[in-house]
């Protein structure tokens, strides 16, 4: 099976390992960097929500995990008039789509 390749949004390289790879949520969107594009993105504060905050970093995946936890207390616990407990399962979701859409194809 052949792998698609990882663009770097900044530079438009190709990412060849998954240790040179960061994503990032820029304002509506999931977009992949070098590690060295990542840290001349941030500079520029180009995103509206999180903008320095990589998605496949291990701050993300704790508030991910954190997340995932109140997900499902709310889910438990609540009425079925109580939705607000779906909130947190958006950056779940943002997680999900980051690994299966750029780290997924640099695993070897």
């Amino acid at each position: 099976m052949k792998q698609r390749k990882v663009i770097c949004e900044y530079c438009n390289g190709i990412i060849e390992n998954n240790d040179d790879l960061i994503t990032c949520f820029l304002i509506y969107y999931v977009v992949a960097y070098h590690e060295k594009c990542f840290a001349d993105h941030i500079s520029n504060k180009e995103g509206l929500i999180l903008p320095d905050m990589p998605l496949n970093g291990r701050l993300f995946n704790i508030s991910t995990f954190i997340a995932t936890t109140f997900a499902a207390v709310g889910l438990l616990f609540t009425t079925p008039t109580e939705f607000i407990f779906l909130i947190f399962l958006i950056p779940i979701l943002i997680r999900l789509y980051s690994y299966f859409t750029y780290e997924r194809r640099l695993m070897n």
